[in-house]
């Protein structure tokens, strides 16, 4: 927490310590931030984070004369209850990615297999056609001939 002093007569009696208040706020307000985040925004909005603190802490900072020119939130150590929370969360996301990518093999091979069906059913069909008309056509030469035959 970085921070200047533009009333000094203030930041003496308005508070008590105005270090220790300045710090105190801005952590309090730290704390208040990073509970509104899920875990993964907390790493990830860092400047927003810290851009809100700073809007804060100057809220109530300038009534003590003090104007806090920058915070940085450097580092956040999680908990090892969080810790291993993130590692079963991890965890549960890579087992649900492995399984949704195995459905989508399971359905693409059940399309390509039903696919396979139908294109055989469909070629078989057409030779059944084809042996059908040409059984017809040899039939009606057959019928042809003899009706020549028979007139001649």
């Amino acid at each position: 927490v970085f921070f200047r002093i533009k009333d000094l007569a203030r930041a003496r009696y308005a508070v008590d310590d105005f270090r220790a208040c300045v710090t105190n706020l801005v952590l309090t307000q730290l704390r208040s931030e990073i509970g509104q985040l899920t875990l993964d925004q907390t790493f990830a909005a860092r400047e927003r984070l810290n851009q809100k603190l700073l809007e804060e802490a100057n809220a109530v900072a300038a009534g003590w004369g003090i104007d806090v020119t920058r915070i940085e939130v450097r580092d956040i150590h999680p908990s090892p209850e969080i810790v291993s929370s993130m590692e079963m969360q991890m965890a549960a996301e890579r087992k649900k990615r492995a399984a949704i990518l195995q459905s989508e093999g399971e359905k693409a091979a059940l399309i390509n297999a039903a696919e396979g069906r139908r294109e055989a059913t469909v070629l078989g069909a057409r030779g059944e056609q084809e042996r059908l008309q040409m059984e017809a056509r040899g039939l009606a030469d057959s019928l042809d001939r003899i009706a020549a035959s028979l007139e001649g």
